[in-house]
């Protein structure tokens, strides 16, 4: 697997450019306008438990990066075919919709 960064910006994409629907990470639906993926929790904690030490770094720093950066955070993630890259993807984008909505109620 091989990380660099990346601009979406640079390539098009705009800050409501849903990624995620053209990876088919999830079908979005709509509530209260929150972006909702349906993962269940017993589906997501079964995922985490997936990911391989180094997605899970991986992740764990793009989510504090999420977290801390008061920039947009750009990254690139690559890897052969089976890899995990889907897995990691998957996790990530769950992890930050868990994250933000939890802020925005809590």
């Amino acid at each position: 697997m091989h990380i660099r960064t990346v601009n979406p910006t640079a390539h098009g994409q705009t800050n409501s450019y849903d990624l995620g629907i053209d990876l088919v990470l999830g079908h979005a639906t709509t509530d209260n306008n929150i972006i909702r993926y349906n993962m269940s929790d017993n589906e997501y904690f079964t995922l985490m438990k997936s990911l391989n030490y180094e997605q899970t770094q991986y992740m764990f720093d793009t989510i504090y990066q999420l977290k801390t950066s008061q920039h947009p955070v750009h990254r690139f993630l690559s890897g052969g075919a089976g890899t995990g890259k889907s897995y990691v993807l998957k996790a990530l984008r769950e992890t930050a919709e868990r994250f933000y909505v939890q802020k925005q109620t809590g």
